[in-house]
């Protein structure tokens, strides 16, 4: 595991970092009108980063909103890891503010073959997370069971 100082975004370049001045783990990578001071940060796609067809067997993000944009960066290595497991903060208020329909980002992953589970809170069902700033929650996400058999199978052969 390497450490890089960089934002994880769709495209690799430089995006703004909004900073909070009162708590350092919301900053956000988009403007949502509070007056923050912006600065400019390098922002890396993780399929810029990996190369193809190397192995990733975890991500974990919680990005203040910006995880569907990082997912997106994220696509190659997302289908070429058929065994990866994500940990991430659904907050619906965040992705709302990042120009990102919630029900888009769980579209994203089911499509890409993940089911999704909810770590850690009262709800089942990730439509019982409201859409205020305090609602959130974390989940789990990893292949569907079908496409891993399906993967054994073809290995297998």
């Amino acid at each position: 595991m390497t450490a890089v100082h960089a934002a994880v975004s769709e495209k690799s370049g430089t995006l703004q970092l909004y900073v909070a001045d009162t708590l350092n783990v919301d900053h956000h990578t988009y403007d949502a009108g509070e007056g923050r001071r912006a600065v400019n940060v390098p922002a890396i796609a993780i399929d810029d980063y990996m190369k193809p067809g190397e192995r990733v067997d975890v991500i974990k993000m919680d990005i203040q909103g910006a995880e569907m944009s990082a997912l997106l960066g994220a696509r190659r290595v997302l289908i070429e890891s058929s065994r990866i497991e994500l940990l991430l903060e659904y907050w619906p208020f965040g992705l709302t503010r990042a120009a990102v329909e919630p029900k888009q980002f769980v579209r994203f992953l089911v499509d890409l073959g993940f089911d999704i589970e909810i770590i850690g809170h009262g709800s089942k069902r990730l439509q019982e997370i409201g859409s205020g700033p305090g609602d959130y929650c974390n989940v789990h996400a990893r292949r569907r069971l079908a496409l891993r058999i399906d993967e054994a199978l073809v290995v297998g052969t």
